[in-house]
């Protein structure tokens, strides 16, 4: 019993983690918004404004409806991971239990993963709201460039 719970408990770890470590690594310079400084993955969709204003070669105005997007949207991730962390600091204390209750276990991350499809959902809103602010040839620009970038990961 007890090598289940160490095992349940890696494979969660594993599971929580494993964007941090199957992730490419940021390299400086490549893509939209990876050149200038680490982001996590989804925090800020177009981070980099500036590369972005001198890629596609963006007004003012529409650098501060982007922006106000990406606060709109970044209010909106942080609440969910506020939502998010209950669920996962329950889950490492059931796991660390002598019992480990199975069904509650998937209850749980069934509760984590709605909450993952909704931190997606809101990217794809996003990024379909900051396309509606370019003009067609600034949108075909940048898809251009996420599938250049595509390509460069698909390599490594």
């Amino acid at each position: 019993m007890r090598n289940l719970v160490y095992i349940l408990s890696f494979i969660i770890s594993i599971t929580f983690a494993a964007e941090d470590l199957f992730a490419n690594p940021m390299r400086r310079g490549e893509g939209m918004h990876r050149g200038h400084a680490r982001m996590r993955h989804g925090d800020i969709c177009f981070g980099d404004q500036t590369y972005m204003k001198d890629t596609l070669k963006l007004t003012d105005k529409q650098i501060e409806d982007i922006g106000k997007i990406n606060n709109k949207y970044m209010i909106e991730l942080l609440k969910i991971k506020e939502r998010l962390e209950p669920y996962r600091l329950k889950i490492r204390r059931l796991l660390l239990s002598n019992n480990v209750d199975l069904k509650e276990v998937r209850s749980i991350l069934e509760k984590i993963a709605v909450l993952d499809v909704d931190k997606r959902f809101n990217r794809i809103k996003q990024r379909l709201e900051i396309e509606k602010i370019l003009t067609p040839i600034q949108r075909e620009k940048l898809r251009n460039e996420r599938k250049s970038r595509r390509k460069k990961y698909d390599r490594d």
